[in-house]
């Protein structure tokens, strides 16, 4: 008997979606298996004649079976000898009749001086056993041989499992680095089977490590990763009793999780997603591209987490900087060396103002971008970040800080405007005045009165790719807004953010929060600060008043028919002035026209009359018909088809003249 650890979690793993799911496999379930009822039916070499009938019987149910010369119904097999012909040719019947075969698994032995028809359980149990009666002529049924025994079950069989946890402060090297959380007992399936997973058990256990907003230096995370392992072993019995306990190995477990498509089937790797080929491909914890623009006092962080064996020497952050002449500069002595050993996870700041990049730029020139990643002595750590200055003087600028879903901060900025909203919190009792109270008394009394501040923000025109990844703020248990070194808590109070229309080419969200504390008392020391107009200086020495300058409200310039034209006059004028020019078109003009025509005012000389054809022979015309010829010889066209047509021509019924018309 024992319990066996078939699928363990992955080394390193997130809390919520992460590979944290144990699954076991017992064997010790069944303290006895049972034993499986066998029945023999003894058949004679007389065999049985129609109408012969036999009983069986076994729990709550009964049997009969009947012989038949041509069986038709259930329960009914073919009459005949006891040969072992005969029994092979009753085996279908009782193999195929539901009641056996739910129940039995049929056999045939064939033999003198007698067949055997043996039924064995499927199942163990006393409720498979036959009983011994129920005889025809050429059938005995002998009863179960063996018969049917219960499986005794070991109650509530399973595994005991406790829960080990690292202590903050400590490497989790030693037994005392950890300390029991849980005990519990999980119960088996029928096979044996059973699950544990311990994402959701420590994920109470484990916190964000709040990076630290005014320091520089490299964080190592104690509260959002730890370690922990399980010890576990055989157990059943009321009360749980259990048996040989052997731990498991040590895991490491982040604060984190993922969306429901990636915790489905296996689970979020962790691994396949920060691990690459080399150490100098590892990812930090973040999302996006590996290029991002940043703003001169924007706060930023990068989290590393070595999911490989411990670095040979310790680690430091690496920042290269470009400046607008495109020359280079690798920034010294920014962060001091730190222990990388397996499963720790580091958080640097690096921003702008946070690594103080701008004291060292050179005179005459600019911050243009900068490059980070870590690595030791010998090799990088990481891959390389970019990070693209934005001098853009965006009003209304706001930086929240964030907890991002693998467990890491990042931030968001927002430029478009807001607006702020205070909400009052407070109690009113009623005192009793004396009869002879002063005018400045008060019959209510306020207490317990306090302020909380809320605003609603606007995220300002930005991509669409960039916004999709502020759903994972939205989701965040954890959010600062930051100004400089400071940072102040708030939660969202928007339920429904518009996100985009489809068409839209614009994106820009707007979601309201307010500030997760209530003040009673107010100092000048704020966090949120009102955008406020610039001063405007005054000036030195004498001051000069100049004689007011009229302004003229009406510009004598314009005449006064202009003044006059409406929307309709212009449509005009611009529709006239958009057709073309007809003398561009080839249309006759008085000039072109002139040369085809003569002027009325011009009389026809004598010598232009002369030597000019009088008729058409003169004219070369003497083939064209005239208008009167054309009609005419259209007309005796006309009277000849007709002849065709009646093979006689027609007679005239009357005429005027001498001759008879042809």
């Amino acid at each position: 008997m024992a319990v066996v650890l078939v699928s363990a979690p992955d080394e390193f793993a997130l809390t919520k979606g992460g590979r944290m799911r144990y699954q076991f496999t017992g064997s010790g379930r069944y303290e006895s298996t049972g034993i499986k009822a066998v029945t023999a039916i003894l058949v004679y070499d007389r065999g049985s004649a129609d109408g012969d009938q036999f009983v069986l019987q076994w729990g709550n149910k009964e049997v009969v079976m009947t012989a038949r010369t041509n069986p038709t119904e259930p329960g009914e097999f073919p009459a005949g000898d006891g040969s072992a012909a005969y029994l092979e040719s009753i085996l279908p019947y009782f193999t195929g009749y539901y009641p056996i075969r739910q129940d039995f698994t049929v056999a045939i032995y064939p033999g003198p001086p007698f067949g055997i028809i043996e039924l064995t359980a499927k199942r163990p149990g006393t409720a498979y056993t036959v009983e011994p009666y129920g005889d025809s002529v050429g059938f005995h049924v002998s009863g179960s041989l063996p018969a049917g025994g219960e499986a005794l079950i070991r109650e509530r069989y399973g595994v005991y499992i406790e829960v080990y946890l690292q202590k903050p402060g400590t490497d989790g090297v030693g037994d005392d680095d950890f300390e029991l959380i849980s005990e519990q007992h999980v119960e088996a399936d029928d096979d044996g089977r059973c699950e544990f997973d311990a994402g959701d058990l420590l994920h109470g256990y484990l916190s964000a490590d709040i990076p630290a907003f005014g320091s520089t230096g490299g964080q190592l995370s104690q509260t959002s990763h730890r370690k922990y392992y399980i010890a576990y072993g055989e157990a059943w019995g009321n009360p749980i009793k259990p048996t040989l306990i052997k731990n498991d190995t040590i895991r490491h477990a982040y604060l984190g999780g993922a969306d429901f498509e990636h915790r489905a089937s296996g689970g979020f790797s962790l691994i396949n997603y920060v691990k690459g080929a080399t150490t100098a491909q590892d990812r930090p914890l973040r999302f996006g591209p590996v290029t991002r623009k940043i703003y001169v006092d924007e706060p930023a962080w990068l989290t590393f987490v070595n999911l490989r064996e411990d670095a040979p020497q310790p680690v430091t952050l690496d920042v290269f900087v470009k400046y607008d002449d495109d020359s280079t500069q690798n920034v010294p002595g920014v962060q001091a060396a730190m222990v990388f050993k397996k499963g720790d996870k580091l958080t640097y700041a690096v921003g702008i103002a946070q690594r103080g990049l701008l004291a060292g730029v050179p005179a005459g020139k600019h911050l243009k971008e900068y490059y980070v990643k870590i690595r030791s002595s010998s090799a990088d750590y990481s891959a390389q970040y970019r990070f693209i200055v934005d001098y853009d003087p965006k009003p209304y600028r706001r930086f929240f800080a964030y907890q991002n879903s693998l467990g890491a901060f990042d931030c968001i900025t927002t430029w478009g405007k807001g607006s702020a909203e205070l909400q009052r919190f407070y109690e009113q009792a009623e005192r009793a005045l004396p009869s002879n109270y002063a005018p400045t008394a008060a019959q209510f009394v306020d207490y317990n009165v306090s302020r909380q501040q809320s605003f609603e923000v606007t995220s300002g025109w930005q991509l669409q790719a960039d916004l999709i990844r502020w759903d994972d703020f939205y989701c965040a248990y954890v959010r600062f807004q930051v100004k400089g070194s400071k940072a102040v808590a708030i939660g969202l109070t928007s339920k429904q953010i518009k996100q985009f229309k489809d068409g839209d080419n614009q994106f820009a969200h707007s979601f309201s929060y307010s500030l997760l504390k209530r003040d009673e008392y107010y100092s000048e020391d704020t966090l949120e600060v009102a955008q406020t107009v610039p001063v405007v200086s005054l000036p030195v020495g004498t001051v000069t008043i100049q004689p007011t300058q009229p302004v003229l409200t009406r510009d004598p310039s314009i005449d006064d028919s202009v003044r006059t034209l409406t929307p309709v006059d212009i449509l005009n004028f611009r529709n006239a002035a958009s057709r073309p020019n007809p003398e561009t078109l080839g249309f006759l003009t008085q000039q072109s026209g002139a040369k085809l025509f003569r002027r009325q005012d011009l009389p026809i000389s004598y010598k232009e009359l002369t030597q000019k054809p009088t008729n058409r022979d003169e004219a070369g015309l003497a083939d064209v018909p005239t208008v009167t010829e054309a009609n005419l010889n259209a007309l005796s066209a006309s009277f000849q088809q007709i002849r065709d047509l009646v093979g006689f021509r027609p007679v005239a019924r009357s005429w005027t003249g001498d001759q008879e018309p042809s």
